[in-house]
């Protein structure tokens, strides 16, 4: 059940109630805490063909696949733009590599790559999540600026790869949110990997890949507010489906 308490601070910033802090709940009952976008993305599919799979590029890789009977399976693959976009800083100072310009002109270091997906993560069965601090530039250290942008794009496209084996069924689209999908370099590589299945960047659908997020936590909000679920056991891992947030209004 949600945990709902009163104040003014917010109604006198935004005007509106706000319904906050999410995780919470799910943590007190064993959920790990994320993903939380699945549902909202969930009721995006409405109306699709499916099942379908949508894997968001953020710092970290995820994905939500979505089948019939309102089967829902999330969790995180692996590094999305955080390694990438730390690299292209430190020698750059630029927040990305705009279109995969640098891991473009690069060449893939194909035993880095298959060192790094040694990593227990990739073989461990969902539910799962990472924090984007969980992996590091140590492995690339000694690459040239665009050998290291090209091996990190082909860690991601890896690990997403790796990541579709737990699906519960072969979806018959993925669709790119987040960040990533911009980088048309990482787009290619990912749809390499994944052929023969199509993959579409979310606004293929008419929706809006870079403001998902955002979007999806007003309909948590809503959610909260009707004391339905925002995670489920086969989203965070929590004992059961559970509401939770804050109102603050």
């Amino acid at each position: 059940m949600a945990n709902w308490r009163r104040t003014t601070f917010y109604e006198k910033k935004t005007g509106v109630p706000v319904v906050y802090n999410m995780r919470t709940n799910d943590l007190a009952h064993g959920g790990e805490g994320a993903p939380l976008v699945p549902l909202y993305q969930q009721a995006l599919a409405e109306g699709l063909d499916l099942p379908l799979a949508v894997i968001n590029i953020g710092g970290i890789s995820n994905v939500a696949w979505i089948g019939a009977e309102n089967k829902v399976l999330a969790f995180d693959m692996g590094p999305g733009n955080a390694l990438l976009d730390q690299w292209v800083f430190q020698k750059a100072q630029k927040k990305f590599d705009e279109d995969g310009a640098f891991a473009r002109e690069g060449h893939v270091h194909d035993k880095i790559v298959q060192n790094f997906m040694t990593h227990p993560y990739f073989s461990q069965k969902p539910p799962k999540s990472l924090d984007r601090l969980d992996f590091n530039l140590e492995s690339v250290q000694e690459l040239s600026a665009e050998d290291r942008a090209a091996t990190l794009v082909e860690m991601t496209a890896q690990s997403i790869e790796k990541g579709t084996h737990f699906l519960p069924q072969k979806p018959q689209q993925y669709i790119l949110t987040g960040g990533g999908r911009h980088n048309k370099h990482l787009v290619k590589r990912i749809a390499d990997v994944l052929a023969p299945i199509p993959v579409k960047t979310a606004e293929a659908l008419g929706w809006d890949g870079d403001f998902m997020e955002a979007e999806a936590f007003a309909y948590l909000a809503v959610r909260a507010l009707k004391k339905y679920p925002l995670t489920l056991p086969t989203t965070t891992g929590v004992e059961k489906p559970i509401s939770g947030g804050v109102l603050i209004s």
